[in-house]
C-alpha cells in the first residue's frame, strides 16, 4: 500500500492495515481523536478504509459512537450526574466538533452589483427616515 502524502512512515501492507482497523475503529468509537492512535498514522488507515464503503461505513459509525461518548459525557455533568469542569467540556467540544459547537456563525456575502447595493443601502436611508418622522410626531 502506497503511502500518504506528508506521511514518510506509511508503507503498510494490506494484510497488516487489515489487523488495526479493529482497533481504529475501537479507538474512535471511545470518542479519542484519530491523531493519537499509536499503531499507525490516521492517513494510512484512513485511505484503506476510504476504497471501501462497508469500512467507510465502520469509521464513520464509529465517530458519531465517539460523538456521543463525549455529549453523553457533557449532559452527565450539566446535570449533576457526574462530575466535571463544564468550562473544559465546552472548550473540547468546540475544538472536537467546530461546526456544531462554536460561538459564532460565518457569514459570507458576495456583492454582484456594487450600484445595485447603493440604491438598496438608499431605500433603506429613506425607509428609516420616514419611520424617525413617524416616531417623533
Amino acid at each position: 500500500m502506497a503511502g500518504v502524502k506528508g506521511n514518510k512512515n506509511a508503507a503498510k501492507k494490506i494484510d497488516e492495515l487489515e489487523l488495526l482497523i479493529p482497533a481504529y475503529i475501537q479507538h474512535l468509537s471511545e470518542g479519542l481523536s484519530k491523531e493519537c492512535f499509536v499503531d499507525c498514522d490516521y492517513r494510512t488507515i484512513e485511505k484503506y478504509l476510504s476504497e471501501t464503503i462497508v469500512l467507510q461505513t465502520k469509521k464513520e459509525r464509529a465517530e458519531r459512537a465517539g460523538r456521543l461518548f463525549w455529549e453523553r459525557l457533557m449532559m452527565d455533568v450539566a446535570t449533576g450526574k457526574s462530575k466535571g469542569n463544564p468550562a473544559v467540556l465546552i472548550f473540547t467540544m468546540k475544538n472536537k466538533f467546530p461546526e456544531s459547537y462554536k460561538d459564532r456563525t460565518e457569514v459570507e456575502q458576495t456583492i454582484i452589483n456594487p450600484e445595485e447595493d447603493k440604491k438598496l443601502i438608499a431605500e433603506v436611508e429613506r425607509i428609516k427616515k420616514i419611520i424617525n418622522n413617524e416616531q417623533e410626531s
